[in-house]
Order: C-alpha cells, then structure tokens, then sequence
C-alpha cells in the first residue's frame, strides 16, 4: 500500500474508528511512533476537536428546538386546545432522538476508556436514526 494509502487509511481508522495509535499501527503493520507522526502532521486530534464541538453544538440545538417544541405543546394543552398533530410527532421524535444521543454519547464516552467492538453498529444505527428523522446524513 502506498503512503499516501496508509495515512488515509491510518487517518480513518484513529478519527472514524476511535482506534487508537497502537490499534492503528497494529491493524497497518507500521510503528505506533509512525502512527503517532502522521497524526500530529494532520492534526488528527483538533479534527477529533472538531467533530465533538460539531457534535455538541448540534445536539444543543436539538435540544433547543424540542423544548421550543414542547413549550408549544404544554401552550396549547394550557389553553384547552388540541395539540397540533404534527407538531406532537416531532415533538416525539426529537425527544426520542435526543435520547439516544444521549446514549450514544455516554457509549462514545465509556468506549474512549474501556474500548468496544460495536463502535461501527452504535455509529450506523445512529447515522440511520439521524437519517431517518431529518431526512439527512449525520454530518460527521
């Protein structure tokens, strides 16, 4: 494999994955100190940066737009009217997105420390929920 190949794939692994630099050199065949120098010349670890502000930023926003949603429902319940039907859907879905991102989040976190081999299906099924509800790719 050239290089060039095994930096990307290097890459994918440490950021994708959530391997780490001996896991990456292990799966690679290279030195973890290789490893370790590709992911400082591609700052690899600001990209990890990166995603999880992405990432909290936009389940704040979430969060934000279900309580906005919710206020609305109580508004209407409190005034003796029906609740609008559509807005209760997405009131339930983000609710319950909301949930498991939040379980996604403590399994991201909890794997950071004591590593687990269904990283890649917890990951697809959250991209799938995300898919499914926003009718969008999870941007990360």
């Amino acid at each position: 494999m050239k290089k060039a190949n095994l930096i990307e794939t290097a890459r994918g692994l440490y950021i994708d994955k959530l391997y780490t630099f001996e896991e990456v050199a292990a799966e690679l065949d290279v030195s973890e100190r290789t490893v370790r120098r590709w992911g400082q010349e591609g700052g690899w670890a600001e990209k990890i940066q990166q995603i999880h502000a992405a990432r909290e930023r936009m389940s704040e926003q979430v969060r934000e737009v279900t309580a906005l949603l919710g206020e609305g429902l109580i508004g209407q319940l409190t005034e003796g009217k029906e609740p609008n039907s559509r807005v209760l859907d997405a009131y339930a879905r983000l609710a319950t997105s909301l949930l498991k991102v939040r379980e996604y989040d403590k399994d991201t976190e909890a794997e950071t420390v004591d590593k687990t081999a269904d990283t890649d299906a917890k990951m697809k099924e959250t991209k799938a929920a995300f898919l499914e509800l926003f009718k969008t790719e999870l941007p990360i």
